[in-house]
């Protein structure tokens, strides 16, 4: 997957990957939701500095704050439009050039950018390693149920159906507790090809 670049006809470069949720910020309570459609339901992007131009260098970095909540969520008929975006997807960066510091110029990619500031490593409120915590997600009808480049990734409670490629993918250190996978059940015989 390739840069895409804010321009006069592109304000947010992240949109060409539309998802239900895109969830920038998660340091915060997502509870509850359904989201259908979409390059994924629910997208929490990897974002190194904020991408407001005037708080970029206020030392916040939002890609290592932890999760606050995020549980009781459902996604369906969801990550058809890539190989490996989830209908969960903890992954894509929205990031500034860093070869300019004064840029004005937005840059997102949408798959696993393989370098320290591009990956998500989470910490506590005191700077130590910490998890980015999912709880009690039911995925079904999407293409991966869900999909994590982070360094520390907790999965608490998953249940994936009718899925076409694969019922989790990620990388790195991942804690996968309380997870059901039902490849097809009886309400999808056949599971569309995107």
């Amino acid at each position: 997957v390739g840069d895409t670049f804010q321009s006069d006809t592109i304000l947010v470069p992240a949109d060409h990957t539309a998802s239900g949720y895109y969830i920038s910020n998660v340091h915060n309570y997502v509870i509850g939701n359904a989201a259908s459609g979409g390059w994924s339901g629910i997208q929490f992007p990897v974002l190194p500095e904020p991408v407001d131009k005037t708080l970029r260098n206020n030392g916040v970095v939002p890609k290592d704050r932890p999760s606050l909540l995020i549980s009781g969520n459902s996604i369906h008929s969801s990550s058809w439009f890539a190989q490996n975006s989830g209908a969960m997807y903890e992954g894509g960066s929205l990031y500034w050039d860093t070869s300019d510091v004064d840029s004005e110029t937005l840059i997102y990619n949408a798959g696993r950018v393989s370098s320290a500031r591009l990956t998500r490593y989470t910490k506590d409120e005191n700077g130590d390693d910490d998890w980015f915590r999912i709880y009690n997600t039911t995925v079904w009808l999407a293409n991966i149920g869900a999909t994590g480049w982070g360094k520390r990734a907790e999965i608490n409670g998953l249940e994936v159906s009718d899925f076409q490629n694969r019922a989790v993918f990620v990388l790195f250190t991942v804690w996968l507790n309380s997870i059901v996978i039902n490849c097809r059940t009886s309400n999808a015989p056949k599971v569309p090809n995107p």
